[in-house]
């Protein structure tokens, strides 16, 4: 998978940019708020539909009073076919339109795929559950169609618990009525619940050991050790088997039924579980400097690269948005030591010239010096 070439108009801070011939690793390389991040985010446009900021349609419109739309359009070669996508943004809308045909972000994803690393992925750690639980799942809908569907299904039926459980508790219906429809329902959310936890925890099980691989080489330190637990109601349960899964999820259902009337919303399931990467016996959370929450992240991103190709036969994109930040000069070259060896094409961002060299050795690198919102 490679993105051929990349045409902007109005996006962000630039007014037209046009780029081609890229190689397998691209490097942006300008001062801060020059638009290096702005680049990376109009890819991931082009590959997905969408923004690794979150970026409403509004925001990716260039601040000009007399702009009124911006176009992300890009080149993008699969296999033995190219496709066309073309993303036009207005104040309230976007459209999107592969090979000429209305397109959306879902049909995308069923095509292509970038992994992205930022600033921003740090929050994976940082932040609550749900950002960890949904690094996952991301991951799961992209590499198993059977294990997407679960979530799917998952999620209409915690959906159809949460209507139940509000209407109950507003007065919609009597505590009986919804106790006999949450009876009816519960063997079916058991299962989706049950399958759900085993889709997480395979695809945990599946990347880590390249992802420790990968965190290894970063530190040179085959000691270092990196993995994630998967956490059921504060206990592990990453070693659990599917019916100790299923009979736990069974006991604490029935010990919150009360609790979940009182409140109006599900209490129990994978939607309250939490994902938790561990260092050397540790919560990274609370153990690790931000140089190792970066790095592990990272090793993470990288192993879901590797793990595509296990799947595809064909590598996505990775896109490195400020990949250098917090790390000393010997972590640097240890991980473009690892970026040589992976055949993926590689877009990243920097504002430090000197990653270049190890990699013109190789002459794979192509190079753009990016200054106020133009290409130099």
């Amino acid at each position: 998978m490679r993105l051929e070439s990349l045409k902007l108009r109005n996006f962000r801070n630039f007014i037209e940019l046009e780029c081609a011939s890229f190689l397998q690793v691209n490097m942006f390389i300008g001062k801060n708020a020059q638009g290096k991040s702005n680049i990376l985010e109009s890819i991931n446009f082009a590959l997905s539909g969408e923004s690794f900021r979150g970026a409403k349609s509004s925001e990716i419109l260039r601040r000009d009073g007399a702009v009124t739309n911006a176009v992300v359009e890009g080149s993008v070669s699969r296999l033995s076919s190219t496709d066309k996508i073309v993303c036009d943004f207005t104040n309230d809308n976007k459209q999107i339109q592969l090979n000429g045909k209305n397109s959306s972000k879902s049909k995308l994803r069923q095509k292509y795929f970038s992994v992205i690393f930022c600033p921003e992925s740090l929050s994976i750690v940082k932040n609550g559950p749900a950002e960890r639980r949904k690094f996952f799942d991301d991951f799961i809908d992209v590499i198993s169609i059977e294990k997407a569907q679960i979530r799917e299904e998952y999620v209409r039926c915690i959906a159809s618990r949460n209507r139940v459980l509000r209407n109950a508790l507003f007065g919609k219906m009597s505590h009986k009525e919804a106790r006999e429809v949450l009876d009816s329902l519960q063997p079916i959310f058991l299962q989706l619940a049950t399958k759900l936890v085993s889709a997480r925890v395979e695809t945990i099980k599946s990347i880590t050991p390249k992802a420790q691989s990968i965190f290894k080489g970063i530190f040179k330190n085959p000691n270092v050790d990196i993995s994630v637990d998967y956490v059921i109601s504060q206990q592990s349960a990453i070693a659990w088997s599917a019916n100790q899964v299923y009979d736990r999820l069974s006991a604490r259902s029935d010990d919150l039924r009360e609790a979940e009337q009182r409140v109006g919303q599900s209490l129990v399931g994978p939607h309250k579980h939490d994902v938790r990467f561990i260092v050397n016996g540790h919560d990274s959370r609370h153990y690790c400097s931000q140089g190792q929450q970066r790095a592990m992240i990272l090793a993470y991103k990288i192993a879901q690269v590797l793990q595509y190709y296990e799947v595809y036969k064909e590598y996505p994109v990775l896109l490195l948005d400020d990949v250098f930040s917090e790390l000393d000069s010997e972590r640097r070259k240890s991980i473009l030591e690892i970026f040589k060896e992976i055949p993926a094409q590689i877009f990243l961002t920097t504002t430090d010239i000197e990653e270049r060299k190890d990699f013109d050795k190789k002459k794979r690198i192509k190079i753009f010096k990016v200054k106020d919102g133009i290409i130099e």
